[in-house]
């Protein structure tokens, strides 16, 4: 493998200018891979992935040939045509049968001919070198394109799926780990899949970072690889390329449902039977055995609030918070965006109760949102356009809480409109209650929410305080958690 300073020299020897866009892309992803060429460590772990030493083996093989290859090739023609070029000796006869004057124009217009053929034969044989050259210094390529082709989301979710049975160094996957967090910067709750694969690779490296593990063997579960290979042959429009290397860009998502099928068939023994109705592509139904392939993959927050909320899963996730003024709504809400962040999410908080600017909101975010993850959670005090400014930031956060439902003044139909039209959103709304102890707006976010928390005012201490699943889709409801306290206490 070529040392990270006999690359340099290479590229610096071949020029940027020479190099066609793949070998450009190529250069790019290396570049960035190695911390612009400062660090030999990220250098090796780069090139430990199959796919990247593959196009990078490529890619230096190219740089090669243009270094060497050319110069040598028209240093040949040259040598080659000059012998061709030299001039014929023209033979005097002692007695010549023409006139002088006839015989001098009839070798200077056979020599004329000669030269002309002759620079014909240059020309043709320097066309000939040329493309000859060209072939050879191409890189042949074992994909149908090229990287470039690839976006940088694919990219990462194909290296996944091909570690799944590997032996992996901490440090790689470390790599691939800062990698994702760099993408999920902006917007994670667009990159659903990619925000998967962080939260699964962030316990592993902690684990075997404090474990003191230098390898791991990475098992990726059948249902979570099955999800991978969908993105991959079925990328969403904001990730759609022309094709994508080393696949078969005709296949189509129902025959990689059955590869998965014959896949797990073979794995387990059985024999495939056609006792199973049959189900178009357009039908209503679909076959029983092939749920698992396209079921959401359930996730759990860290802690007690973890424990007393289950796991959960992110489509179509709503909870409900109910409760009297002062019971400990808001705190808890507050523990919830710190739990989420926790697990790789961005929240947008809603206080239109008591507004951005309040003291209370500073002494919440001291109390229960950790220092490093205050950058991933966003506050405003209002919504100028009611429902509608809801609506226009529901895609730019992993979850949005709403404190209350009541200052928004719109039906409360319209909370289970928010859970259907984005369902890859989590939605997190607080309710409160008229002296009556009935919710403002009606019971129904009630039906409609996965998960209903009712908040309890013990006392006026506040210490005593706790929440207590009333409806969990997800989970155990009657268990007791303490705000204070943020413990299970019954």
């Amino acid at each position: 493998m070529t040392t990270l300073s006999t690359y340099q020299n290479l590229i610096e020897k071949v020029g940027l200018a020479k190099l066609d866009n793949a070998n450009k892309d190529t250069y790019n992803i290396v570049k960035e891979g190695s911390a612009n060429f400062s660090d030999a460590n990220l250098w090796n772990e780069m090139l430990a992935d199959a796919d990247i030493k593959e196009v990078y083996e490529l890619h230096v093989k190219a740089l090669q040939n243009l270094s060497k290859e050319e110069p040598k090739a028209e240093m040949r023609v040259e040598r080659k045509v000059d012998k061709k070029i030299k001039q014929p000796k023209v033979k005097r006869s002692a007695k010549p049968k023409r006139s002088p004057r006839k015989a001098k124009a009839k070798a200077e217009k056979k020599m004329e001919t000669k030269k002309s053929t002759s620079k014909k034969r240059k020309k043709t044989k320097n066309a000939t070198a040329r493309k000859a050259f060209q072939a050879k210094a191409k890189p042949e390529m074992k994909f149908p394109v090229t990287v470039k082709k690839l976006s940088k989301e694919l990219q990462l979710i194909k290296r996944l799926a091909g570690m799944d049975g590997k032996r992996k160094s901490t440090n790689a996957l470390s790599l691939f780990h800062r990698e994702l967090k760099k993408i999920l910067n902006t917007h994670p709750d667009r990159k659903p899949v990619l925000n998967d694969m962080y939260n699964r690779i962030t316990g592993a490296v902690n684990k075997a970072t404090k474990a003191g593990v230098k390898e791991i063997d990475v098992t990726l579960e059948k249902s979570f690889k099955s999800k991978l290979l969908s993105n991959l042959h079925n990328p969403k429009p904001k990730m759609k390329v022309e094709f994508l290397a080393g696949l078969d860009e005709k296949k189509k998502p129902k025959e990689i449902e059955r590869e998965i099928e014959r896949e797990e068939i073979g794995e387990q023994g059985k024999v495939k039977t056609n006792s199973s109705p049959s189900l178009s592509s357009g039908n209503l139904f679909q076959n029983i055995n092939n749920i698992d392939h396209s079921v959401k993959e359930s996730f759990k927050l860290k802690g007690d609030l973890g424990n007393f909320l289950g796991d959960l899963e992110k489509y179509k996730l709503a909870m409900s918070i109910e409760g009297d003024q002062g019971a400990g709504k808001t705190q808890l809400a507050f523990q919830l965006a710190d739990g989420f962040v926790d697990i790789g999410y961005s929240v947008g908080m809603f206080q239109l109760e008591i507004g951005a600017a309040s003291n209370i909101i500073v002494k919440n975010r001291e109390k229960y949102i950790k220092p490093s993850n205050r950058n991933r959670v966003a506050i405003a005090g209002e919504a100028p356009n009611g429902i509608d400014t809801i609506r226009e930031y529901a895609k730019k956060f992993g979850v949005i809480i709403i404190d209350s439902w009541t200052k928004l003044e719109v039906d409360s139909i319209e909370f289970d409109k928010l859970r259907k039209d984005f369902p890859d959103t989590i939605w997190i709304v607080l309710f409160q209650r008229t002296s009556a102890n009935k919710i403002r707006g009606g019971t129904k976010p009630l039906y409609d929410a996965g998960i209903n928390i009712e908040v309890v005012k013990a006392d006026e201490t506040f210490i005593n305080n706790y929440a207590v699943a009333t409806k969990n889709r997800y989970g155990q409801t009657g268990l007791r958690y303490n705000i204070s306290k943020q413990k299970i206490t019954a």
